[in-house]
């Protein structure tokens, strides 16, 4: 049988740098899982499946970055029960690798590493949780701002696409959805495995072209619109000079 961590894995789905719970939420769009017969929130159930249990009148915050964010190293414990599942005091905008240092209590601190910004200009950001000093805080963040990608390195296409989407569209919207269709549907069968640094406009015409044939144009032209905005979100992040869609049009593919 399942157990309640297994139960509660199965309803969160990584989209992006977040792990999205997807089950289900109270009228205010609150996560709520039931364990051991009590009802508590997704980010206190994560927080105590990772780290024990939490003394009475202890609360989490939720992800500064999305809500239903059950990701550990994104939450943090709330210094008092009315601070609880708000987001944490947004930080100045920084530039790309910079990062700050906060202590949530003593002994845990809240590391934090900006990764360029989204195509509206709101910025990108990482976070974990240190236990131990100041020093041994320090030394995760230079760590963590040594780990934030600043080229396309061995990022495969389905996931440049799917990094893209994420940080740009809510998920929740109709051309959200439409376009994750097309990824899965359309894309990655294709070239999703493809080092997306590695892909070519010969690569993409022979893969769309056939799908032009059998599905006609309004599918195809989704496709190649993701794949191209995706590639410009990459060059913006200054991750690529890469723009292997660019010469295609409908025109050359069919």
């Amino acid at each position: 049988m399942p157990s309640a961590a297994d139960r509660f894995r199965a309803k969160v789905r990584r989209r992006g740098s977040h792990d999205v719970w997807t089950g289900f939420t109270d009228h205010r769009g609150v996560g709520m899982v039931r364990i051991d017969g009590k009802l508590r929130t997704v980010q206190r159930a994560a927080w105590e499946f990772a780290n024990g249990p939490l003394p009475a009148g202890a609360r989490v915050n939720s992800c500064g970055g999305k809500r239903a964010c059950v990701r550990v190293d994104h939450l943090s414990l709330a210094s008092s029960p009315a601070d609880a599942d708000q987001p944490p005091t947004m930080l100045k905008r920084r530039r790309r690798g910079a990062g700050s240092i906060r202590e949530l209590r003593a002994g845990v601190w809240q590391v934090t590493v900006t990764e360029g910004s989204t195509s509206g200009g709101k910025p990108l950001r990482h976070y974990a949780a240190v236990h131990g000093d100041r020093h041994d805080a320090e030394t995760a963040l230079v760590a963590m701002a040594a780990r934030i990608r600043h080229d396309l390195g061995d990022l495969r296409v389905r996931e440049l696409l799917g990094r893209y989407l994420h940080a740009n569209h809510d998920p929740t919207s109709p051309a959200f959805e439409r376009e994750r269709d097309a990824l899965h549907r359309i894309i990655d069968p294709a070239f999703g495995e493809v080092l997306a640094v590695e892909l070519t406009d010969g690569d993409i015409e022979r893969a769309l072209t056939p799908v032009y044939r059998q599905h006609g144009p309004d599918i195809t032209r989704l496709a190649l619109g993701l794949i191209r905005d995706a590639y410009r979100w990459a060059r913006q992040q200054r991750w690529t000079d890469l723009d292997p869609a660019a010469g295609l049009t409908l025109r050359t593919i069919r």
